[in-house]
């Protein structure tokens, strides 16, 4: 329950630069893509597999999804609506 006495000078990166597209910190580069909006339309299971894949040119990559949970009541109502129109796109 107590509050650290931290400055950023003290936590942060001891070099970085901010640009339009990424900020370099020390020997990292982050990048950040947000998500406003779930994408209309079905996603396939393998959306992320490029994201999440090793890539040759990055020795070493971190990633974070960050989400907001949905109620149970709420995704339950959800989960039946797609499953009641998939089985209407089977069937039509």
């Amino acid at each position: 329950g107590e509050v650290p006495d931290l400055r950023w000078s003290d936590v942060g990166p001891t070099a970085a630069q901010a640009g339009w597209d990424s900020y370099r910190h020390d020997s990292a580069k982050s990048v950040t893509w947000a998500m406003t909006q779930a994408p209309r339309g079905l996603v396939q299971s393998g959306v992320l597999a490029r994201l999440l894949a090793p890539h040759r040119d990055i020795a070493r990559k971190r990633l974070t999804l960050l989400y907001k949970p949905i109620d149970p009541a709420r995704a339950a109502t959800l989960v039946q609506s797609d499953v009641r129109a998939a089985e209407f796109k089977a069937t039509s």
